[in-house]
């Protein structure tokens, strides 16, 4: 079990160095768990490719697309207010404010998958068609995944959300490969998601909510939350749509593809950005979550300098440099490796790598603006961002491009605009906090001298 005493969240500098421990440390164990985890679908895609068509991981991918575009943001970003926390009670509350959120929404996406109805024809209407009753509870599962997440980042969990992170992909795949050997449907790749991921919210809240969480989780007003929720009201009206912005980027241009080129061409992009995105799991991840951790402790400049550095220079040795290289062999493997109605593929991963490695640096500083409550900033950066991604997809859809020329201009063009973005918010940031340091040394000085 994790720590469970009421002050975690108002440690002395010495004791949370203590508790902490070397952020290395944390690094490696986190990203050593998640990688394991992640490993099992590498290990899997030679199997999965030659038991589930293209169209059927394009259906998976659709899926996909649409619950990482909604479940992130299904609880309004309330559980980013975690972050900012300075009580154990405090973080109580945005927790239940978070969930309580989250599942009135699902209701709504109930009622409104069930208003619109499942009439459809064609293969990309009819996958739509096909996983339309479960969406809502993707996306109400998702969006448990990102508080549970937020809520062991903000406790120290680390360890418990280590293994979290190597429980869900394994259970996942094992799922997906168990029902490719019984000849299931290709919705059955939907419902691994949903089991697993059930599980991985499940055993976080096991493990790091202690009994007394538990009776004041169930025991706060709704009066209380809302008030909760007008104090925070940035993280919806701001954190909110850049998170949208973020999410609709990255995951949106599948689904747009499916309808641009057909089915399989989904398929062929789920699978290569499921490919690019592992490194991303497996490393950027956990590097954003042992910064945010840290920086949510010691917000000052000197510490999100040091930090940041260091995890920067992590992020090119360990993911961007290995990601361009290892995409810029995929054309020459991927028949072999996927088999032959997968080889296009491996042109696809070329591509996206760019994209996966601007996405690398950008990803451990995604939280930096909560911490620093500038919430705006991070609209506008990821409003940019997005916009880089699909100004390609709009000019293909005019000029009629070719599906390979359209996913290498999104690539570069998208990497282009999450370079930008992330230079934008750490110049803009580290001048607002250095007028703000030097505010404070000249009160001091002031203070001084009046002594004097």
């Amino acid at each position: 079990m994790e720590s469970r005493t009421p002050n975690l969240f108002k440690l002395s500098e010495r004791a949370k160095a203590a508790a902490s421990g070397p952020v290395a440390r944390k690094v490696i164990g986190l990203s050593g768990s998640t990688a394991a985890g992640q490993l099992t679908f590498v290990i899997a895609i030679p199997l999965l490719s030659r038991l589930f068509t293209p169209a059927d991981f394009g259906m998976f991918t659709i899926y996909l697309s649409i619950v990482n575009i909604f479940g992130p943001i299904v609880g309004l970003k309330f559980e980013s207010g975690l972050y900012a926390a300075e009580t154990r009670d405090q973080a109580r509350v945005m927790l239940a404010l978070s969930t309580l959120t989250m599942s009135i929404i699902a209701l709504i996406a109930v009622g409104v998958v069930a208003l619109l109805g499942t009439r459809s024809s064609g293969s990309f209407e009819g996958a739509i068609s096909r996983i339309g009753l479960v969406l809502p509870v993707g996306i109400l599962i998702a969006g448990m995944w990102s508080s549970t997440s937020a809520w062991a980042i903000k406790s120290g969990a680390i360890s418990t959300l280590a293994i979290a992170r190597f429980l869900q992909p394994t259970a996942m795949t094992t799922l997906q490969l168990m029902a490719g050997f019984l000849h299931l449907p290709g919705l059955s790749l939907v419902i691994a998601h949903l089991l697993s991921h059930s599980g991985y919210a499940a055993y976080i809240l096991a493990r790091s909510l202690s009994k007394d969480d538990c009776k004041h989780l169930f025991s706060i007003p709704v009066s209380r939350l809302l008030i909760q929720a007008r104090e925070h009201i940035k993280f919806p009206l701001f954190a909110m749509p850049a998170q949208v912005s973020t999410l609709v980027g990255i995951n949106l241009p599948p689904i747009l593809i499916g309808f641009m080129f057909g089915m399989d061409k989904a398929g062929y992009c789920g699978l290569a950005y499921r490919v690019i995105a592992a490194p991303l799991t497996v490393v950027s991840l956990p590097l954003g979550h042992v910064f945010t951790s840290e920086i949510s402790r010691d917000r000052s400049l000197a510490h999100l300098r040091q930090l940041g550095a260091r995890i920067f220079l992590a992020s090119i040795l360990t993911v961007v440099i290995p990601l361009l290289v290892c995409g810029s062999l995929a054309p020459h493997v991927s028949g072999r490796l996927l088999g032959a109605r997968w080889a296009a593929t491996g042109e696809i991963v070329y591509a996206l790598a760019v994209l996966g490695a601007a996405q690398a640096i950008a990803t451990p500083f995604a939280e930096i603006t909560s911490i620093y409550r500038v919430q705006g900033l991070r609209l506008i950066t990821e409003i940019t961002s997005t916009a880089f991604i699909f100004a390609p997809l709009a000019l293909s859809a005019l000029g009629g491009w070719s599906f390979k020329s359209t996913i290498w201009i999104m690539s570069v063009s998208g990497a282009a605009g999450y370079v930008f973005g992330f230079a934008l918010t750490c110049t803009v940031l580290i001048r607002r906090l250095s007028g703000l340091e030097r505010r404070h040394e000249g009160m001091a000085r002031a203070r001084t001298s009046s002594f004097a």
